[in-house]
This record gives C-alpha cells, structure tokens and sequence, in this order.
C-alpha cells in the first residue's frame, strides 16, 4: 500500500516548503498556492487528510475544507490560523467540520505525527469496513442494544434546557439533564450514555474536565458544546479535546436535535464497527495462528538464508546478530515504542540480505574496494528491498534494509535522503552497523577498540550518522553495554 495523499494549501510558499518537508517521509503531498486552486484540486484528487491555511487568496481554508468534506469526506481535515477569532473557528468547526486547529507559529513535527494518526485510525475504519462488508446485512439493527438512543445535557440555566430537552424527546431520545459538571461526571460514570450535551461555561468540574474523563472511558461517545460568546481559544479547545460541533447559546432546539441526531448516528456507526470488530476476531482466530506460523516460517527462511550469507565470508560472521543486539539496546534506551523496537530488531537481521546477490570476487575480496566494486555492493540495498518489498509481515524491515547507508548530510545511498528524511529506524541500525563494522577484525585492518570506534564515529555526528542515536550509543558505553555485545573482546 502505498503512503497516504496530502493537500495543502497555503497561499505561503515557505510555509508549504516546510511542511512538506515534515510531511513528505509519510505522505504523497500535492500543494495548492491558495484556496481556489486547492479546491480545484479536489475535482481530482481524494486526499486521505487535507490540511489548509485560513487566509488564502479567493477561497479561505474553511471554504476549502467545506468542500473536503463533500467531496472526499473520508479526509481527515486541519485548519492552520494565525488569527483566532470567534466567528473564524465556529465556521470552521460546524461548516468544515474539521479534526484538529492548529495555531502559528506551527510545529511541522507534531502536525505531521498527528494528522498521520489521524489518517492511519480512519484507515484502519476502512479496513474494518471492508472486512465486515459480508457481515453487515446480518447486523442491519446495528448495536443491537434496546431502549432510546441516551442523552446527557449538563446545563446550569433551566429555562434554557427544558424546551431543549423537550424537542429532543419528541425527536426519540431519552434526555436527562444535570446542572453541574459534578452530575455530570457522576452520572457518566452508573450510565451508559450516546451523546453528551455540554455547556462550557457550566459550574463544578470544567466542561473540559468531564469531557476528557468521559471520552477516556467511552472513545465512541459524542460531545455537542454549547456556550454564550466563549472566545475562539476555548471553541478551539473543546474540539481539540474531542467535541463534535458547537452551538451558541440561546441555541435552537431544532439546531440541537439536528446536531445530536447526527452525533447520534456516529456514535451508532462506531459501535456497530465495534460489534463487527469483535465477531471478525472470533470468527477469524482460526486464521490468524495459521497467518502467524507462516510468518515465522518465512522469517525461519530468511533467517537460514542469513546464515548461509554469513557462512560465505568468515570475517562477517555474527554480523547480524551484533547488528541487531546493538540496534534494540540503542532504541530501548532512546524510550521508542516496544513495537517500534521489535521493528527494529527483525530489520537490523535482515539490513544486510541482499548482499545474496553480490558476487563473491567482490564480497569475499581480502583488501579494500574499487571505487567500481563500491558501486556495485551499493546494490544490497535496494536488491534486498525488492527480494522482501511483497512480503507482507516484514514490511516493518524495508525501509532498514533500503536506507540504512543514507546519511544524515545527504550524500548516503542509495536515494540520497537527508536528515529527518531518514526513517528513525534507519538511522538507529545505521549507527550499530557502523560500530560492529569499525570493531570487527577484516582482512586488511585489524579491529579497532570500541573506544577508537566511538571517537570516529563521534566526528560523523550529523554528517553521517544521526546525533541524538549516537548520544545513545555514548550512553550505552559509558555505562559498559557496548563492549559485551561486540567482536572486539573475542578477537582481543
């Protein structure tokens, strides 16, 4: 599958320039220089997330993600504004419905991690819904649950709630109405309910407080705001925190229920997934231990193809498990996710799997490379990405198998990414493949301590290797990790 596409539009060229450099590691980006020529751009293409500046020649952002949401309402959509006003982030909430604001100066690293998050939940919902699509005619009455759809309205000023709450009655939800935060937060813990109404200015615990309590026990829960004239900071907040659309007190009753009626059916359709979700994993457990003892055969395969790659040259013999050993250290001790670390493992065994296909003249050589003989080992790279690229469980390992002699200056190989172009787990196997490599005896040098590899590998700090993954292997040694695992002791 292929990365998620991105528009963005921003009248601001040096703004583009720099998001998408953010965004390019994880996304296809298609740029707009302003609102019409993104909207436009909708005509054809279907974004996966559409991220749009507010102030934009001809079209404004809202203008563009009001249309995301008709035609490719599946995107995730973002606003970027500089100028918080009131009247700015209400249109944008109930007219573009969108996701997530973010302010100026912007942050292009948080954006990009959670528009990517985003895209990859709603991804996952499509997957899901492409998976039950067999199973949905037999669940047509949806939760299958009995009663009215519940509603909880926490609003201090009773004249203005009960004509809410009757016309949401008539409309066939089941309402009940709480005067305080505090209520609130204790009726949301002894009842199930679908929709939560809630006024931001009410009294006791702060609405945001209840809202984040609730939405930490009830992700699928649906929150409607309503508030007299808050400023654009505080809209902005509430939708942030999660809440699906916003009112202006005095509302409408018929607004409302119009509004919980449609938080309502989202809030059916995330449960029903739920429903489905749970009978998928029943049904396909069965599947599932099969699809795990084939991934463990393929990777018993390669594992024995590894060894057999090993087994041709002495000198590089353990390479892998050195490499491999080092790199898991190396993340653990950065603090990355365990999955992100088991990742990193099984793509610091393979790194080097394409060396299958060099020939031996050139990979068993006893003395230094031709400046033609480098060039052609350089093709382990992308000969090992395309041997495993159709592999489905080990699409975790391609981009270290592929990147893993890039360098962060740019003059790596074999595409010549820069920095944080890098994938991380690239960078980190890069700075334990240097290591070994420097502390390993070979034909025609001799190892070289692991204190004299570390100083050499410290003047390549951000040239070469990544500075925050060699701080790390600093760590490591100083406190005495690093030697265990290397060559170096059993050839000393």
């Amino acid at each position: 599958m292929g990365k998620p596409l991105l528009l963005l539009a921003d009248d601001d060229a040096a703004v583009r320039e720099l998001l998408s450099r953010a965004f390019r590691a994880d996304f296809e980006v298609v740029q707009a220089r302003d609102g019409t020529e993104a909207v436009n751009a909708l005509q054809r293409i279907s974004p996966d997330a559409v991220v749009a500046d507010h102030m934009m020649p001809g079209c404004t952002g809202i203008d563009v993600l009001d249309a995301t949401r008709e035609r490719a309402p599946h995107a995730v959509r973002v606003l970027i504004t500089a100028h918080h006003s009131y009247d700015n982030v209400v249109s944008a909430v109930n007219r573009g419905e969108i996701h997530r604001f973010f302010g100026k100066p912007l942050k292009p690293v948080e954006m990009k991690n959670t528009v990517l998050k985003l895209v990859r939940d709603r991804g996952e919902e499509a997957e899901l819904k492409a998976q039950v699509a067999a199973l949905r005619e037999a669940q047509k009455s949806g939760t299958g649950l009995t009663g009215l759809p519940m509603v909880l309205m926490a609003d201090g000023d009773q004249d203005h709630a009960t004509p809410l709450k009757a016309d949401l009655e008539r409309a066939g939800f089941a309402v009940t109405l709480v005067t305080s935060g505090d209520q609130a937060a204790l009726r949301l813990m002894s009842t199930t309910v679908d929709v939560l109404v809630l006024d931001l200015s009410i009294a006791g615990l702060s609405s945001l407080e209840v809202m984040r309590a609730a939405l930490a026990v009830d992700k699928d829960l649906q929150v409607v705001v309503m508030a007299s004239a808050p400023s654009a900071h505080a809209v902005m907040a509430a939708v942030n925190a999660g809440a699906l659309a916003f009112l202006e007190r005095p509302v409408d009753p018929k607004e409302l229920t119009a509004r919980v009626t449609r938080a309502n059916a989202e809030r059916n359709r995330r449960r029903r997934y739920g429903v489905l979700m749970h009978e998928l994993m029943a049904s396909n457990r069965d599947l599932r231990a099969k699809e795990v003892q084939l991934e463990r055969t393929q990777f018993q395969v390669l594992e024995a193809i590894i060894r057999a790659l090993e087994a041709r040259d002495s000198y590089t013999a353990g390479h892998t498990d050195r490499v491999s050993t080092l790199s898991v250290r190396l993340a653990r001790h950065m603090a990355l996710p365990e999955s992100q670390c088991e990742a990193i493992r099984v793509g610091a065994l393979l790194h080097d799997i394409g060396k299958i296909g060099v020939r031996d003249d050139i990979l068993l050589k006893p003395g230094p490379l031709t400046a033609e003989e480098r060039e052609l080992i350089k093709v382990h790279t992308t000969l090992g990405y395309e041997i495993l690229k159709d592999v489905t469980s080990l699409q975790c390992a391609l981009s270290m198998i592929r990147h893993h002699h890039e360098r962060m200056d740019g003059k790596g190989y074999p595409d010549g990414l820069k920095g944080l172009e890098i994938p991380m787990e690239a960078r980190v196997v890069a700075v334990a493949d240097v290591m070994d490599a420097l502390t390993s005896r070979r034909p025609y040098r001799e190892a070289s301590p692991p204190d004299v590899a570390l100083d050499m590998i410290r003047n390549w700090r951000n040239t070469h290797l990544d500075g925050d993954v060699v701080r790390a292997l600093e760590e490591l040694h100083d406190m005495g990790e690093v030697h265990p695992i290397l060559q170096f002791q059993i050839a000393a």
